[in-house]
């Protein structure tokens, strides 16, 4: 008995003395310059138990790089032990940092029943808007439907937008009429976000209440309030909504002049274009009631505005972001027979669009190589000595570097005037914010949930695409209202 005590102590104290030498190496990997050492570090960290280790992952949510917190997240989502949460409790949702507590949220709430309320509604309360953005997500699986009356304050709370219009969206899928009033009351909130959902959650009301308020948000400053209530208005089968938008026409170029032909084609089952004289005459030959047809008709291809194309992509805008890759790879050449490179077709490509565009026209020009690199802060008129100047900058561009795809993205997104975008690439992120294809898909999805810019894919060199990354591109462009092409 005394030898199996003394053989168990000593086997104690040669697992604690190894875990403890672990632990030195990971500490001592997580201090180095070298992301991969760092990486390492904390894939290792994820299969220590302990308070230490847990503390080491928490703290690694807030590296430089983006690969590093991407594995700490995924360390940190199974740790669920009553002693974990402890730590997440303790530490974790009072960390500093948002994207710490943000983590620690998520997985407290996954792994709770009891006081589950609690927790959310606490982060619905967080100073970050990013982590009560979140918590709306988490609130709406809390059993038996409880949180409305937190996504109900959520929505009046504070003053940045994208966390109140979800927790207003979160609300009308579980109380309709209290979502509806609440939108009545914000529709005119000078936060876009919220001034889009609060249309979207009217429309979805009854239609003779919805119309005038749809009609008010087309003279809306913003580009994305009025395309919301254009695709509204389309859905309602009102003469009343025929009638608005006939009403708009006239006052839009560019992309939503597009959007004003679609919708009148959408409700009406009529194909003229968007001119407000002849849509007037059809109405005066068509008084009183409409006959709302089941199947949408073609719109004729007249928008006015700046058209132009890219990669055979036709579009019409007012401002356009062009987001293109000069990573290394766009050294290589595009076929093995020619001498061509990607590089030089991408160059050729934004040559042949910038000549198509002019005033008033804008464009935004960022290429993407480890970091992405913009032409200019904002988006620049399409003047004959910028489109020169665009052309050279971006020319005198060495191709170096990893495929910063997901940042480039953001950064053109970020830009509120920019309602269509063009992202090419020959390949899948190899460095950024977000690397991996579901959280690309995701994100990017999110942050365009309210801006509602058009994202056009180009995609040349694709035979050399991974498995897991075949139609990356297509899905993207396919979410966020777009066309996918391949060269």
């Amino acid at each position: 008995m005394g030898r199996n005590l003394l053989a168990m102590l000593l086997l104690f104290i040669l697992c604690s003395s190894v875990r403890a030498g672990g632990l030195r190496d990971v500490r001592k990997a997580l201090g180095s310059r070298d992301r991969e050492e760092r990486a390492k570090a904390v894939t290792a960290l994820a299969e220590m138990p302990g308070r230490t280790s847990l503390l080491l992952l928490l703290n690694a949510l807030t590296d430089e790089d983006a690969l590093v917190r991407s594995r700490a997240r995924r360390g940190l989502s199974g740790r669920r032990s009553p002693e974990d949460q402890k730590v997440f409790f303790a530490r974790g949702i009072r960390h500093p940092d948002p994207r710490v507590r943000l983590t620690s949220f998520a997985v407290l709430s996954a792994a709770r029943e009891e006081g589950r309320e609690e927790l959310l509604a606490r982060a619905i309360r967080d100073p970050d808007s990013g982590v009560r953005e979140a918590a709306v997500d988490l609130l709406l699986t809390c059993p038996g439907g409880r949180g409305k009356g937190e996504l109900a304050a959520a929505v009046l709370r504070g003053r940045e937008g994208r966390p109140r219009a979800a927790a207003l969206l979160a609300l009308a899928g579980i109380d309709p009429a209290t979502a509806r009033g609440l939108a009545g009351k914000v529709q005119s909130d000078r936060a876009m976000e919220l001034r889009v959902a609060a249309l979207e959650v009217i429309a979805d009301g009854p239609g003779d209440e919805a119309v005038p308020v749809l009609a008010t948000g087309l003279q809306d400053p913003c580009w994305s309030v009025r395309l919301t209530a254009l695709r509204s208005l389309s859905r309602i089968r009102r003469p009343g909504a025929v009638d608005a938008l006939i009403g708009s026409l006239g006052l839009e170029r560019g992309r939503l002049r597009e959007e004003q032909g679609r919708a009148l084609a959408r409700l009406t089952g009529v194909g003229l274009p968007p001119d407000r004289e002849r849509w007037e005459r059809w109405r005066l030959q068509n008084p009183g009631e409409i006959e709302f047809p089941e199947r949408r008709a073609a719109v004729s291809e007249d928008s006015g505005g700046s058209a132009a194309t890219f990669s055979n992509i036709p579009f019409h805008s007012e401002c356009v972001a062009f987001v293109l890759d000069r990573s290394r790879s766009m050294r290589d050449r595009l076929e093995r027979e020619k001498d061509e490179t990607k590089g030089e077709l991408v160059l050729t490509e934004l040559h042949r669009t910038l000549a198509r565009l002019s005033p008033p026209a804008k464009f935004l020009l960022i290429a993407f190589r480890t970091e992405p690199v913009a032409f200019s802060k904002r988006a620049v008129t399409a003047s004959s000595c910028a489109r020169k100047k665009a052309l050279k900058w971006f020319r005198k561009l060495e191709p170096t570097g990893r495929t910063n795809l997901f940042d480039a993205l953001s950064l053109a997104l970020a830009r509120e005037e920019v309602d269509t975008v063009f992202l090419l690439t020959d390949g899948a992120p190899s460095a950024g914010e977000v690397q991996s294809r579901t959280g690309v898909i995701e994100e990017i999805a999110k942050r365009n949930r309210y801006r509602k810019a058009a994202i056009h894919t180009v995609e040349i060199g694709g035979e050399a695409t991974g498995r897991r990354w075949k139609g990356f591109l297509r899905e993207l462009a396919e979410g966020n209202d777009g066309v996918h092409v391949r060269r």
